[in-house]
């Protein structure tokens, strides 16, 4: 074999294995994108139904409660509007963090836009969880007088007494729920963040 022969024979297998590298590489890409995709789709779905879905049922129902003049005095009205509020607040929250996640997309962006776009997402998920904690508490105080009037037709701030029982069963039963249902919902979203922080670690050593 002659010096030429030996050169194309190297410049051949140079370019096979650089095609092959690329081919894994691109297998490597595809596999953290699906893996990326498939945790925020879980999220994003979940957030879709649960979070901003919820917030705009809730809006529609108190919205509707008012319309039909449900609450009659100026403190049920407070509680409707400060409900209100939050559900619209929480709707909007909800709504930020679906449209940051759905930027991330190992395939068409660049790395550097993805990591760009996951910090996004997980600031916007530490800013989503603050706000599921802090407004927990102000959610319940301000809904549950507008849910006793509308479903089981006491108002607390006319007749405490008579609205006292139920009123406090509904407090408890908001926190016997809330605690682990809070619990569960971050460790979700924990769970499927570590996913995503993996498949764009695998894509930034391609």
């Amino acid at each position: 074999m002659d010096l030429d022969e030996m050169k194309s024979t190297w410049q051949e297998l140079s370019a096979e294995l650089e095609n092959q590298k690329k081919l894994t590489n691109d297998i490597i890409l595809k596999m953290a994108h699906e893996k990326s995709k498939n945790s925020l789709g879980k999220m994003v779905k979940f957030e879709t139904i649960g979070g901003l879905g919820m917030c705009v049922v809730l809006l529609v129902g108190l919205i509707g409660s008012m319309l039909n003049r449900s609450f009659d005095n100026v403190p049920l009205m407070i509680c409707a509007v400060m409900s209100g509020i939050l559900f619209l607040f929480s709707g909007y929250i909800s709504w930020d963090f679906i449209a940051k996640m759905k930027r991330i997309n190992l395939l068409e962006n660049s790395i550097e836009e993805s990591q760009k776009n996951y910090l996004a997402v997980k600031e916007a998920s530490a800013r989503y969880k603050k706000v599921g904690v802090y407004s927990s508490l102000p959610t319940m105080i301000f809904f549950c007088p507008v849910v006793l009037k509308v479903f089981i037709g006491k108002d607390i701030f006319q007749d405490f007494s008579n609205a006292k029982e139920e009123f406090l069963v509904m407090i408890l039963l908001s926190l016997v729920i809330a605690v682990p249902a809070v619990y569960l919902l971050f460790r979700f979203y924990n769970k499927n963040m570590e996913a995503t922080a993996e498949a764009l670690g695998q894509a930034e050593e391609i």
